[in-house]
């Protein structure tokens, strides 16, 4: 079965908007070809800070900047959140 592409909208969420404003993150789609992480989407706006990738399978993913603000006791919780609401987007 050929899964959509994963796009920006996908993140147009209020569960994800929330953990964004939350710990003043930036969630941003990639499409995974190979080794390559590549931007996907119209918001490719890059911010400072330490990022995070989290690959969702084997053709998409995300990049989560300011991954640092996310106290490190969190991070696994925060992360696994994150992958819960979009995967569930993913195959709906």
């Amino acid at each position: 079965m050929v899964k959509e592409i994963f796009t920006f909208s996908m993140l147009k969420n209020a569960k994800i908007e929330k953990i964004e404003s939350e710990y003043g993150l930036r969630v941003i789609p990639v499409v995974i070809i190979g080794r390559r992480w590549s931007f996907a989407g119209d918001n490719t706006d890059i911010i400072p800070g330490q990022s995070r990738r989290i690959q969702l399978d084997d053709k998409s993913g995300i990049v989560v900047y300011n991954w640092n603000n996310v106290p490190t006791e969190k991070q696994s919780t925060v992360e696994k959140e994150i992958r819960k609401i979009l995967v569930c987007k993913q195959e709906n």
